[in-house]
Order: C-alpha cells, then structure tokens, then sequence
C-alpha cells in the first residue's frame, strides 16, 4: 500500500510516530494526575493537539496512498508536519536547538499569541480533512491557539504595567529573595506567582503559565534572579503591545 512513498517520507513518519508512541505512554501518567487534580496546564493542551494531529496524519497518510488519493496524502503531510512543530516547541522530546531552528526562521514562533496562531492555522488545515477525528481534533487544535492569544496578550499587558512601576533594582531582589524560602538564588513557577502577587500583580494560573514559558527559557523548572532581573531590564516599558514577551 505505501509502495508509491518517498523512502524518506517512510522513515520520517516511522520514527515519529515511535517517539509519539513513547511520549503518549509517558504522558498518560501525567495527564492522569493533573486531571485529578482538575487541570491542566496550558502546554500539556498543546501537546495532547500536537500529538493527536500527528496519529491521524499518519493514519489518513496511509489511507490516502491505499486509495492513490496523493493530493489528500499531500495535505496529510503537511498535517503531520505541524503537528511535529507542536511537539518540538512543547515538549522535550527533541533537543533544544530544534526550537531555536524553528524560532529563528519563523521569528514569530518566539511569541506566545505567535505560537497560537500557528496552532489556530493548524487546527483549520486538520479540520478540513473531513473525518469526524480530524473534525474534533482541528477544532480542538483551534480552541488551543485561542487561548495562546487570548492568554499571551493579555499576560504581556499585565507585565507590562507591572515594568512601568518602576520598581528599583534593590526592592526587586529583595521581593525575590522574600519567595526564594530555600535561599537556593533560584525560584520555580509557584514562588513566580507569589512574586507577582507580593508586586501586585494578579496573573491567573493561565497567565502564570505564559509568562513562565517566556522566563524558564531552559525549561528546567526554576529561575535565578540574574533570569528574572535581565528580564526586567530588558523589557521595554513603552510597547503596550508586549513586544518583548518572548520566549528565547
């Protein structure tokens, strides 16, 4: 049935569909937990898309090449193709230059609302395929880059009033240092919230979530201050618009 593939195309979905495999595996113990406890962060929506998309490219790939059907398997690989951009930039299934290539030549994958876009234009592309799947997961995929705009710029005008404060450099290290209970210089994503509550800034679990990802460019989990300080000394307090909320 695959007969008329390109050998490369082969290989390509052969050893994505393993790492989809494996990340679903992994996932499923995660997503478990966070459903018990009632939610689920912003990315791991993401990824659940990215993933769907990439199991039903594959599948109506092969469908299309069964029936010679080769604009539809066309479409299919373009699916599949963003459904794999999805992973690399939500995930650590891939090293992190994958991230830095992509966000190099589509410089506006470096914004939260740019990633939903592309999430939003995904979403369309796989809802067109016609299949009640591809149907569910398109719309699914749309909802997703809905809340990435929606989130990521409603997050850049909050941090951006927050800049405008003028807090000094002294009283900010000394907010840090207040959430830093360990004294280990560095703080994760729920001493971040409590920063921003105690400069009076109040960012929902969403919001929190987005200005995370911009901050933990490493995506290990925590920040130093020096992170946190170049951050706020970069930011330019005149672009209401969020200009500097990116992620690398």
């Amino acid at each position: 049935g695959l007969e008329g593939a390109p050998s490369d195309s082969k290989s390509v979905i052969a050893e994505t569909a393993s790492r989809a495999g494996k990340m679903a595996q992994d996932k499923l113990m995660e997503l478990r937990t966070m459903a018990n406890e009632g939610y689920l962060p912003i990315r791991v929506l993401a990824q659940i898309g990215g993933l769907a998309m990439i199991v039903l490219s594959i599948l109506g790939f092969i469908n299309a090449i069964i029936h010679l059907n080769f604009l539809v398997a066309l479409v299919e690989v373009y699916t599949f193709l963003l459904g794999l951009v999805v992973i690399i930039l939500e995930t650590k299934a891939f090293p992190k230059s994958f991230e830095q290539s992509l966000s190099k030549y589509a410089l506006f994958l470096t914004f939260v609302w740019g990633r939903g876009c592309l999430y939003f234009v995904a979403g369309s592309l796989q809802a067109t395929q016609g299949s009640l799947a591809d149907i569910i997961a398109g719309c699914y995929m749309i909802l997703v880059g809905i809340t990435y705009i929606v989130v990521g710029r409603m997050t850049a005008g909050k941090l951006s009033d927050l800049r405008k404060s003028l807090i000094s450099q002294e009283e900010l290290k000394k907010k840090f240092q207040e959430v830093d209970v360990d004294q280990s210089g560095t703080i994760t994503m729920g001493q971040f919230k409590n920063l921003t509550v105690n400069m009076g800034l109040e960012l929902n679990r969403r919001e929190v979530e987005a200005a995370w990802m911009y901050l933990d460019k490493d995506d290990v989990g925590e920040i130093s201050y020096e992170e946190f300080l170049s951050w706020w000394s970069s930011w330019d307090a005149s672009d209401d618009t969020g200009g500097k909320f990116e992620f690398v």
